[in-house]
């Protein structure tokens, strides 16, 4: 897809729908100190309501292969939805009930995030995802499904994170193994997280928004 400087999707939704005059302005980072945490180098982490687009199904798919090459892995969902009890059955039947948990809701994502190795996004698709973006502020790599639109805006294949096609739970487990088993690399991209996502500062979409208004004034 066409990328633009920040926002590489932005073009690309003028010409899916033909409309020019769209401008994609994104969701600021909130301010956000947890101190100093130590993480679990084999515990991956989603977040997200627990629905049908956010590809629950996909993730435990991908887990399973995660498992049979290091057993010790965990993943854990957070949220709440309609499909957990389908999920768990699911889980249930793959013998996974050990390795995938779901730990419910809970406010404190800066404090999930900085204590795992890395997050999944396997969604259809995005509007932006908030996640990715939380994620990432606290020094969490994402592997993410290349989903329409919000991922590509923020994650640098092979940088902070891996994008992997969309639905291509082979290629989702290949990140995640490489990751959780390559501690070098897992530091690598933890290092570049933070810095990746400043230009959602709040200084930044401020300004973005101050350029819109100025445009339409004229």
């Amino acid at each position: 897809p066409p990328r633009s400087t920040l926002f590489p999707y932005t073009t690309l939704f003028r010409s899916r729908f033909n409309l020019p005059n769209v401008f994609a302005i994104p969701h600021a980072l909130q301010e956000v100190n947890v101190g100093k945490t130590n993480f679990n180098p084999l515990t991956v982490v989603m977040i997200g309501r627990i629905v049908s687009a956010k590809g629950h199904d996909k993730a435990i798919d991908a887990f399973k292969l995660v498992v049979e090459k290091i057993p010790q892995a965990k993943l854990l969902f957070y949220g709440t939805g309609s499909l957990q009890t389908e999920l768990q059955a699911k889980i249930d039947k793959l013998n996974l009930s050990n390795s995938i948990m779901f730990k419910g809701f809970s406010s404190n994502v800066a404090e999930i995030f900085s204590s795992v190795a890395l997050s999944i996004c396997t969604s259809d698709s995005e509007g932006f995802s908030l996640a990715v973006q939380e994620s990432l502020q606290n020094n969490c790599p994402v592997v993410s499904f290349d989903c329409y639109y919000g991922p590509r805006d923020m994650i640098e294949d092979g940088v902070n994170g891996y994008l992997v096609p969309v639905g291509d739970v082979e290629a989702m487990a290949d990140r995640i193994i490489k990751i959780l088993t390559e501690p070098r690399l897992r530091g690598r991209l933890a290092a570049n997280c933070a810095r990746s996502v400043a230009k959602f500062s709040p200084e930044v979409v401020a300004s973005k928004w101050s350029e819109l208004f100025c445009k339409l004034m004229k």
